[in-house]
């Protein structure tokens, strides 16, 4: 806390030095007042974000010449908006206290596609760009570009629309129609036999398909990477 007030006060003492309304340390301007405290709560949030400053500020003027203002976030949560508390410090009393509010946006770079793209589609450093939107514009976190180049779309999208990670598969993910190996288990014996999927499905999730050659349907537990599985009792028969 001692350093974080000594960097405050360098910074408050540099504004003094090149301001001469600053100079007697008795008149704070409402300029460098928000500029100050625009900085506390940038560093304080760190990039990313934009703030806007809700309400007036006026001036502050003292009687005394050795005023030192200090900055500190309102310890009281509010969610829409971000409070710096500035109190007027003199011989170590707090004399006087104000509050400036702003209202915070956050923004992230997010994945957004440059044309029509197809469900089921590996996705190429192509097929989007990075834009900086707005964090409350997004149903989950953005993923990475590095993310995106490893999975297939799980629907379709279309051009100038975002990407999110719930339109991602994930990987060895089974899509519909793609053939599989299905592998039976029934006690200490093992059947591979091949298959083709009839639903997408994910790793873990229960999804139909049909063995080559037959036309009844058959659910089995997605494993991943082209492989499903069934386990059949004892007494089960698979038709």
């Amino acid at each position: 806390m001692k350093c974080v007030l000594v960097k405050i006060f360098i910074v408050l003492l540099s504004i003094v030095s090149t301001t001469p309304e600053l100079v007697a340390g008795s008149r704070f301007s409402a300029d460098r007042l928000q500029q100050a405290a625009r900085n506390f709560v940038m560093k304080e949030l760190g990039a990313g974000v934009t703030v806007d400053r809700i309400g007036r500020l006026h001036d502050q003027e003292f009687q005394q010449a050795d005023i030192i203002a200090r900055f500190r976030k309102d310890s009281r949560p509010n969610a829409a908006l971000y409070n710096v508390i500035v109190e007027f410090v003199r011989q170590g009393r707090v004399i006087r206290q104000l509050t400036i509010s702003y209202r915070v946006a956050r923004f992230v770079m997010t994945p957004v596609a440059v044309r029509d793209i197809e469900a089921g589609v590996m996705l190429t450093a192509g097929d989007f760009r990075m834009e900086r939107r707005p964090a409350n514009s997004l149903r989950d976190e953005a993923p990475t570009p590095d993310e995106l180049l490893r999975h297939k779309l799980a629907v379709g999208l279309r051009a100038g629309e975002l990407i999110g990670s719930d339109h991602l598969r994930a990987r060895g993910s089974i899509l519909r129609g793609q053939s599989v190996t299905l592998i039976v288990r029934s006690g200490s014996i093992l059947i591979r036999t091949p298959a083709k999927a009839l639903a997408d499905a994910q790793p873990g999730e229960s999804v139909s398909v049909m063995r080559s050659g037959t036309r009844t349907p058959i659910t089995a537990m997605a494993n991943g990477n082209g492989i499903v599985s069934i386990s059949l009792g004892a007494e089960e028969v698979l038709q």
